[in-house]
């Protein structure tokens, strides 16, 4: 939970700085943002529930759980993928344990940091969109059971994550 609470941290920080997939056997769908910010896909008996900028999706029949925030930034300007990777860097000198559990990547073809722990159960995706005139930042959120998470990682989450179109 301290990495959890880390993590959000982490989100506040960034949003005050800047202000194929897989062949899957079940059906899938997509959830498109009706501001345009993001489109994701999730298997389609997965539950999807939409509230005060947070999308939550989540398996009938386990514990998988993704979760969406999508906010607009105070500054208004987009972070860099250099931005992301000193960021990256100032937290691994603040806190030793996160070392290695952060890395830069692309959603989308956007920048992105990433964030994973399977003790945890826990993986977390930060981009940035700019919709119209205003910047949000995009917090894709990926919980399950630890006991789970290699299996539901490979499943479900690493395909959710390839299918990720950022506004």
């Amino acid at each position: 939970m301290k990495r959890i609470f880390v993590l959000a941290i982490v989100s506040a920080l960034l949003m005050i700085t800047m202000m194929i997939p897989q062949t899957q056997a079940a059906k899938w769908k997509t959830y498109k943002d009706p501001e345009g910010r993001f489109s994701i896909d999730c298997p389609s008996g997965w539950e999807s529930m939409s509230f005060f900028g947070m999308l939550t999706i989540t398996s009938p029949d386990s514990d998988e759980t993704v979760a969406v925030m999508a906010m607009p930034t105070e500054s208004n300007v987009m972070v860099s993928e250099k931005d992301m990777e000193d960021t990256l860097k100032a937290l691994a000198q603040t806190d030793p344990e996160l070392k290695g559990k952060f890395k830069t990547t692309k959603i989308g073809g956007r920048p992105a940091m990433e964030y994973m722990d399977p003790e945890e159960g826990a993986r977390m995706l930060w981009a940035f969109t700019k919709v119209g005139n205003v910047c949000h930042i995009l917090v894709f959120t990926f919980t399950t059971d630890p006991d789970q998470f290699k299996s539901a990682n490979k499943k479900y989450f690493e395909p959710m994550i390839k299918s990720i179109k950022v506004g």
